[in-house]
């Protein structure tokens, strides 16, 4: 049985490089190494969840004797060979994400904003609900962690989705539900700070999944169309249009405007109502973010929405056949913002931002916007939210596009914005969120829960 003794042997030498590299994660957030400090309870989480997994491998490896026949041995051997590579599977997903914030020059920066745009846009969404006692503990927990990757829009994974979502070559552990919720943004974002508007969308999707959005809007929605004929279609959409909503609260004006560089699209594509589809047609969704701003109430949403349904009724021609939308988007925008939802303890989706705090957003917004185009003075910096800075920073943008030397002002937008965002983060805590509020009982017994739900026995 000599192989038997050297495989354990191997084995054992295996299964330690773990601990050994997630201590130092650990510790470099502790103490805050090139920032990292601000990715603690995400680290802590992940932790926990690879330390319930390395405990399921401790128990085959334990199992695992040289006096054991040698079929038995064999079975327990592909079994802890698939453990241990799922569980440095889940390891990988996740050092891509952090190593990402490694590069200084291009990226590093770029990540850290928007992390904190999505933990500020994250955080006062949670807590508002938290104030209406309508969540549950487990549900404070990590804020979404950023990546970049190779794709041409913005993508929320929730702790609903498991890795088999991110579509990262990964052994064993495709099945196993994600510890922290994460976004994906595309490379290229990193170059045009205030494509980060999207990540107010992505948030909203993240938080209909923690708070059971889409359920409890259903009826609302279904109740403003009555019997139209769309009704299905507009089910459909609904998830997109929670995102939309979110956006809108979050980002005003400055995340409509984003919207029509997100779905701009031929023609032939943007017209067309596609069978089954999630995301609404380019054409119908800039109507429904018109109406979705209109209804929000803030001061300056009744020109922008206009300008942008003129824009895309001049870019697209009217379309008779989608017309019938277009009129029951002021109705559905009121559904979903206004109808007060008993899984809300009856509030509506407007209360997690008032139209009185949606005007002063927007009144920073625009200060952002004149400072970043060199004509006003710098807002204070303890006085803005980071979640703003790429709403300002598109407002900027859309000001200046019919310069005639308008790259070099995308360039100067970029650098303000980049350093204004680095000023917000240098002036706060070195640490995103408290970990130890994050990891809760609950949420810890949540994580556990998922790891104990992981068989490998049909794949061994």
């Amino acid at each position: 049985m000599h192989l038997h003794v050297q495989l354990l042997g191997e084995f054992k030498r295996r299964a330690s490089l773990l601990t050994q590299e997630v201590d130092k994660w650990e510790l470099e957030v502790d103490n805050n190494v090139l920032g990292m400090g601000l990715h603690q309870s995400q680290v802590k989480a992940v932790k926990l969840m690879l330390e319930e997994m390395q405990k399921k491998q401790n128990a085959t490896l334990g199992a695992l004797t040289p006096a054991l026949d040698p079929e038995a041995f064999a079975k327990r051997r592909v079994q802890l060979d698939m453990e241990i590579a799922a569980t440095h599977g889940i390891l990988s997903v996740f050092r891509m994400m952090l190593l990402q914030r490694e590069e200084t020059t291009f990226y590093r920066q770029v990540l850290d904003t928007a992390d904190l745009v999505a933990a500020n846009a994250y955080r006062k969404v949670l807590e508002r609900a938290g104030g209406w006692g309508v969540i549950e503990p487990k549900a404070f927990r990590a804020p979404p962690l950023s990546y970049l990757n190779a794709t041409t829009s913005a993508q929320a994974y929730t702790r609903g989705h498991s890795f088999n979502a991110l579509r990262l070559p990964l052994q064993g552990s495709k099945e196993l539900k994600l510890p922290v919720p994460i976004i994906s943004l595309p490379f290229h974002h990193a170059r045009v700070l205030w494509a980060l508007c999207a990540v107010h969308h992505e948030v909203g999707h993240i938080v209909d999944q923690d708070l059971g959005l889409r359920a409890a809007l259903r009826p609302a929605l279904e109740g403003a169309l009555g019997g139209s004929a769309n009704a299905g279609i507009w089910r459909l959409w609904l998830g997109e249009l929670i995102g939309d909503v979110f956006g809108i609260l979050l980002g005003g004006t400055g995340f409509a405007r984003s919207m029509t560089k997100v779905v701009l699209k031929p023609k032939s594509t943007a017209t067309r109502l596609e069978a089954g589809a999630r995301h609404p047609a380019p054409y119908v969704r800039m109507f429904i973010i018109a109406a979705l701003l209109r209804a929000s109430g803030v001061a300056d949403a009744e020109p922008t929405a206009t300008e942008l349904e003129q824009e895309w009724q001049q870019r697209y021609d009217p379309q008779p056949e989608l017309a019938p939308f277009l009129a029951e988007c002021p109705a559905v925008a009121a559904a979903l913002l206004d109808t007060p939802l008993p899984a809300l303890a009856d509030h509506k989706l407007h209360d997690f931002m008032t139209t009185a705090e949606m005007n002063a957003d927007s009144a920073v917004a625009k200060k952002l916007d004149f400072f970043f185009r060199d004509v006003g003075p710098k807002p204070p910096v303890a006085q803005t939210a980071m979640r703003l800075v790429p709403v300002g920073a598109e407002r900027a943008v859309h000001a200046v596009s019919a310069h005639p030397n308008a790259e070099d002002k995308f360039a100067t937008i970029q650098d303000k914005a980049l350093a204004y965002a680095k000023d917000i983060r240098q002036s706060g805590p070195q640490f995103l969120a408290n970990a130890d509020d994050d990891l809760t009982p609950e949420n810890a017994d949540f994580l556990r829960g998922l790891v104990d739900a992981l068989d490998f026995s049909e794949e061994a």
